[in-house]
């Protein structure tokens, strides 16, 4: 077991050593452009000044990360009962994948701040 998941991250490792440089490769050697320059739709404007953390949405943050862990550990125990044993930080990972979806949009918060998704301190 031990074999296959070393083998397994040194061949993720490769790859992504790899993937860039090869990319970079192609693309000047084919001079491949984009057709037309468009502005950019995903991520922080160039015109908007950098987001700020405040202590508060770092506390929000750590909250929701402790909350993540506390519920990945009872869905680690509760799929060992059923026979089932995984990584604990899978079961981490995705309690905070499951937490993320579901709590900002169904439970809002006594304090009116909503969960720490997609925020610049969980980012």
């Amino acid at each position: 077991m031990e074999l296959g998941i070393a083998s397994a991250t040194f061949g993720l490792i490769l790859a992504s050593i790899m993937g860039g440089p090869i990319a970079k490769f192609l693309i000047k050697r084919y001079d491949l452009k984009p057709q037309e320059q468009q502005s950019l739709d995903v991520g922080v404007s160039e015109n908007q000044p950098e987001p700020k953390i405040t202590s508060y949405d770092f506390l929000d943050a750590m909250l929701a990360i402790h909350t993540c862990i506390i519920v990945g550990v009872f869905l680690n125990e509760g799929i060992e009962h059923l026979g089932l044993q995984l990584p604990l930080f899978v079961t981490c990972l995705f309690a905070g994948i499951i937490l993320s979806n579901l709590v900002p949009h169904n439970y809002p918060r006594i304090t009116g701040t909503s969960w720490p998704a997609n925020k610049p301190a969980v980012l």
